[in-house]
């Protein structure tokens, strides 16, 4: 981490202004992400039909797979 403050004058005023450079400045990064999802009205039966697994559905909502 490097911190440069610089200072500058206005109307008599001092004002100073810090940047902070990290080592990881100038990197990114990309994430991807793939969402499917179910109707909750039968949603044993659209589990089912949608991705071919069997599951429990609790009254929470809580899945379970069937093993």
């Amino acid at each position: 981490m490097k911190e440069t403050v610089t200072s500058k004058q206005v109307n008599g005023k001092e004002y100073k202004t810090i940047t902070t450079e990290y080592l990881y400045d100038g990197y990114q990064f990309n994430l991807t992400a793939e969402v499917d999802a179910v109707q909750t009205h039968n949603a044993q039966e659209a589990i089912k039909s949608a991705w071919g697994i069997d599951v429990d559905v609790a009254a929470d909502g809580t899945l379970t797979l069937h093993q």
